[in-house]
């Protein structure tokens, strides 16, 4: 597969043709402004200012060229690309392996190489456009959006199906893709006739030796076999990591079928990348910036010391590895029949809880002021490892991390500053802004599918939602945290 895109000029993706003649003449519309806001980022990158890059966020735009009032053809040209990011064909299986190819260089200069025509382009019935096009109009529509008073609602998350396939193009040309589980994750939001291309599809793009253990069996491998091979892919690796623990969500022993028929239940511990999840599981490692350049060594697994290696944006960057709690017991984890049998030491109990979601928004901050002070007054506002609670708490709920520009955590000492939340982006200084956008990275990413908790020993947690009061806390052998 990978000799014969090497060899294509260019790679066509298909987003489906307009109903009638109607949504014809808004599509073509739509791909008209796009080309234009492609030309408009254009002169903005010659003309910007050196020490306020194009992107950065102006007081609201007057440019009727970028977004106007119902009824103007900037507004029906906006129509126009809503549609075409609605489009279901930005979430299918094939066009996560086929348009997120890196463009080839065209020319070269000595060792050099630019590229300057695409190598993937996306046709929508007799319209076509480019990856550097749809990033023009995806920047443009986040900037209105995050822009209060424009009347621009409708824009709101109507672009979420192209800005997963536009990231992950970002980690796959930029060979940042991560692990076996990080992959299948991303594609767990895909859709395919068979739920097992979800694992299949993307072994072209990890490492040999993740082929070599998850080999395609459509004959003979139902869709749960297929996700147990992956859980002992990872049995088989030292130390045994219990990561795919992390992408798991227990839903009751549903049943999972496949294309031929075969039905069978979930265990609780066995991941099932077929139903879309936005689980985040805790970071396993750090990428610390660093100024050592062009300097690597292996990892030392034993002493679980430092890897130092240049990135692909030439930014060395230390890989920081995990903390295993139990890290002195060697780990003894098999699967017999439905039961994943492993080692682990009790450590706490879950006392309370504040649910993160519910039907009513109000209702539950309502929950969260209540217990929160309940919970500081029981403690004396003073936590048991030192700082107050108020503090701890805003750490606690971003994992006391920080995230780079790739979403990698960066470093810890991370908080959630409450006061930035509701401040307009326009009105946010440069340090505003950062602070703004990675606190409200860290907590969406350490409150996905969890619930801020309380243990009996008065330790602050974030516990799964499907979690219930009373339940134990492990730490588990083969288990990893930051």
């Amino acid at each position: 597969m990978e000799r014969i895109y090497g060899q294509a000029d260019t790679v066509w993706v298909w987003l489906g043709k307009p109903k009638n003649e109607e949504d014809e003449e808004t599509n073509r519309m739509a791909f008209a402004k796009i080309k234009y806001f492609r030309e408009r980022v254009r002169v903005l990158q010659k003309t910007s200012d050196h020490y306020q890059p194009w992107w950065w966020p102006t007081p609201p735009p007057t440019d009727k060229s970028l977004f106007d009032a119902p009824g103007s053809m900037t507004y029906k040209a906006w129509l126009g690309i809503v549609s075409m990011w609605n489009s279901r064909w930005w979430a299918r299986t094939w066009i996560y392996q086929e348009s997120t190819l890196d463009d080839k260089p065209n020319h070269f200069f000595g060792i050099r190489g630019a590229q300057i025509r695409p190598t993937v382009k996306f046709l929508s019935g007799d319209q076509e456009t480019s990856w550097p096009e749809l990033n023009a109009a995806y920047n443009i529509a986040v900037a209105i959006v995050s822009t209060p008073g424009l009347g621009s609602e409708f824009l709101r998350g109507s672009f979420d199906r192209y800005s997963k396939l536009a990231l992950f193009r970002q980690y796959r040309t930029h060979h940042v893709l991560g692990s076996l589980l990080e992959v299948l994750q991303i594609f767990r939001h895909t859709e395919c006739a068979d739920v097992r291309d979800k694992v299949y599809a993307p072994l072209g793009l990890l490492p040999a030796d993740v082929s070599r253990r998850i080999v395609p069996d459509y004959a003979g491998k139902t869709h749960r076999d297929v996700h147990t091979d992956v859980t002992e892919y990872y049995l088989t690796k030292p130390g045994q990591p219990l990561d795919f623990l992390g992408y798991t969500m227990h839903r009751g022993g549903a049943q999972a079928s496949t294309i031929q028929g075969h039905t069978s239940a979930f265990p609780s511990w066995l991941p099932d990348f077929s139903h879309s999840l936005d689980i985040v599981p805790i970071p396993k490692i750090l990428h610390v910036p660093t100024n050592t350049y062009r300097r690597s060594r292996r990892l030392d697994w034993k002493r679980l010391s430092v890897l130092e290696l240049d990135n692909t944006f030439g930014m060395p960057v230390t890989l920081v590895p995990t903390y295993r709690p139990l890290g002195g017991i060697p780990p003894v984890s098999f699967i017999v029949s439905d039961m994943l049998h492993v080692r682990g030491a009790r450590i706490d109990r879950l006392k309370d809880f504040i649910p993160n979601t519910g039907p009513e928004l109000d209702r539950v901050r309502a929950v969260a002021r209540e217990k929160g002070r309940k919970w500081a007054i029981e403690s004396q506002h003073k936590y048991r490892l030192g700082g107050t609670y108020a503090e701890v708490i805003q750490r606690t709920i971003v994992l006391d991390l920080v995230y780079d520009e790739l979403g990698r955590p960066a470093r810890r000492g991370g908080s959630y500053d409450s006061t930035l939340r509701h401040k307009p982006r326009a009105e946010c200084t440069p340090v505003e802004l950062r602070a703004q956008l990675d606190g409200r990275i860290a907590s969406i990413r350490a409150s996905s599918c969890r619930d801020l908790g309380l243990s009996e020993k008065l330790f602050l947690v974030m516990s799964p939602n499907t979690a219930m009061v009373g339940d134990t806390i492990w730490a588990l052998t083969g288990g990893q945290a930051l």
